[in-house]
């Protein structure tokens, strides 16, 4: 069966290589691929891999490698050799496939409760050294940057990788760091985080680029500004990291990585605007990797250089080319058909409308549109204006080139239900990384929001109650609340469980007119539905107490984030 899915996507999503638009690269990045048995598995992999059109691969390799300089450093009994990396090497070019190897640098250190070979055989080049006894409360360790030693040992073992897999180029890691200034570190304690991460890139520019004129690759997640940006502390950094991203040259390849949908993916503009090559790296999930290859290659840059897609144990060894988030994101690349249209909201005339602007990031395009459920084609609206929705309707839009689809179809379902437009007040405000440019309004705009809480369309209260106050004005009369929350335990975002409603004339005197408990639901999405006897009232408030993480869930004890959306009135 593998290997007849495998066929029918060769034959409709074959990829020339090399005629690829601006030769982007379409990278594959592995990791597990330990010793040369592993590497055969990967080598007979290699041909449908090229033909699906991956042009580069990505393999982790790190202390998995028969190191003639450091041999104590070496992980495990049956390390890579150097006969199956040059084996592998070969089976690459074979296959028109550029071989990028990794050595993950300064954090990654640990896992769990295993430390890696580095800081085992020479503790004292660990940042924190003596401190979180068996790894605990922390993510991973991290060697010294500032002792030299450190790269007396690393850089000889780099060389050997890199001569044994005789690449052009090389990944040093360096994501997730989150030690560099911690208390527990004497070395960096006090210090300028940036500048001390930006001598350590510096140093291995020095040795990777400067001496042994070759391409560095790096992930880039610690020099994105978690304030500034609406990622959480993976993606970006909330150490200070980030301002090293001046600090350092130029030619460094970034890895930009983001693995949720989202509405747009600014980091990318950030580094190109710096005046990086980026290449952006989606994971498994196949939406969020759709997302961000249609935003990244709409850009229409040269220095957004293609993608990659990191497969993190998400797949077999010997499955490589059963990745979806792979099969359907090369399909979108062959396509070519990055141009969605997207939607923003325009201030409405009356209460109780919607106004929908539309476009797609190629203004050459023309976009078709309809409300009655029908596919859109150029047959149908064209779009020449905002669109005013007056009644519970079905959006679909889509661009075209002349008659040919340009993008993949934009829906949006509209329900006018009571308060959509009304005016609404926000007691907590909610965090600044989790907010929308409509602020509050976006509870009442007659859209509820998908299953990314990063759609644009929740808003984030981190360890607060939402309360809001609507003003109705006695316009209609009213019966129930309901309120759509999100839930992403790992993330530390659970549905509120206790729920109240006041009514007031003045908006000042508020009295209780219902409460609810509603239990844990395990739904990604949960609408909690509160009814009271009806009523008309001037003012109505709504309020979805915060709750504390349970036992047994990620960030137990801490209080929850609670993502809210649509408020509906009935």
């Amino acid at each position: 069966m593998k290997q007849l899915l495998f066929a029918l996507f060769c034959l409709f999503t074959f990829v020339d290589v090399h005629a690829q638009e601006e030769k982007k690269w379409t990278a594959l990045h592995v990791i597990n691929y330990t010793s040369d048995q592993d590497l055969e598995i990967l080598i007979h992999q290699l041909p449908q891999l090229s033909q699906m059109g991956i042009n580069m691969l990505m393999l982790e390799v790190n202390y998995n490698f028969e190191f003639a300089t450091h041999p104590e450093l070496i992980e495990g009994n049956n390390p890579i050799t150097k006969a199956g990396a040059k084996r592998f090497a070969g089976e690459c070019k074979k296959n028109g496939i550029r071989l990028i190897p990794e050595f993950q640098s300064i954090g990654h250190q640990s896992w769990k409760d295993k430390t890696t070979a580095l800081l085992r055989k020479y503790p004292e080049l660990d940042l924190t050294p003596n401190a979180f006894p068996n790894n605990d409360s922390i993510y991973c360790r991290e060697w010294d940057i500032t002792n030299p030693k450190v790269n007396e040992i690393i850089f000889p073992m780099i060389d050997e990788i890199i001569e044994a897999f005789e690449a052009d180029g090389i990944h040093v890691g360096m994501d997730e760091i989150f030690l560099i200034g911690n208390k527990n570190s004497a070395a960096t304690f006090g210090k300028n985080p940036a500048k001390l991460f930006a001598l350590a890139i510096n140093e291995f520019h020095d040795h990777v680029v400067k001496e042994k004129k070759l391409q560095m690759f790096i992930w880039g997640d610690r020099l994105i500004e978690a304030k500034q940006f609406n990622y959480g502390i993976w993606e970006a950094s909330a150490t200070g990291t980030a301002t090293a991203i001046d600090m350092i040259p130029k030619d460094i390849i970034i890895c930009d990585w983001h693995y949720n949908s989202r509405p747009s993916y600014p980091s990318v503009d950030l580094f190109i605007n710096k005046g990086f090559q980026v290449l952006p790296c989606s994971h498994k999930e196949v939406d969020a990797a759709q997302d961000f290859i249609k935003y990244t290659f709409a850009m229409q840059n040269p220095s957004m250089v293609g993608h990659c897609f990191t497969t993190w144990g998400a797949v077999k060894k010997d499955e490589l080319i059963s990745f979806p988030a792979m099969i359907e994101g090369l399909s979108t690349i062959k396509k070519q058909k990055y141009f969605d249209v997207s939607v923003s909201y325009l201030p409405a005339e009356k209460p109780g409308e919607i106004l929908t602007q539309l476009k797609t990031a190629k203004k050459e395009l023309s976009i078709y549109y309809t409300l009655d459920g029908s596919e859109p084609d150029p047959h149908k609206t064209k779009y020449i204006a905002p669109v005013v929705i007056t009644n519970n309707c079905t959006l679909r839009a889509k661009a075209f080139n002349q008659i040919e689809a340009a993008g993949d179809e934009f829906s949006e379902v509209y329900y006018l239900h009571k308060s959509v437009g009304k005016e609404i007040k926000l007691t907590n405000a909610p965090s600044a990384k989790y907010s929308t440019k409509r602020g509050a309004a976006t509870l009442l705009n007659g859209i509820s929001g998908s299953a990314s809480f990063s759609d644009g369309e929740w808003l984030g209260f981190e360890g607060q109650d939402l309360e809001a106050i609507i003003t109705i004005n006695h316009s209609v009369d009213i019966s129930s609340v309901t309120i759509n929350f999100h839930n992403q335990v790992n993330s530390w975002i659970h549905h509120p469980e206790k729920f109240e409603i006041y009514s007031s004339e003045d908006g000042k005197v508020f009295t209780l007119i219902a409460s609810k408990t509603q239990n844990k639901i395990g739904k990604q999405t949960v609408g909690v539905k509160i009814d009271f006897p009806i009523l008309s009232t001037q003012y109505l408030k709504v309020v979805a107490k915060k709750t504390i993480i349970p036992e047994g869930f990620p960030g137990e004890g801490q209080p929850a984030w609670i993502f809210a959306d649509e408020i509906i009135i009935e």
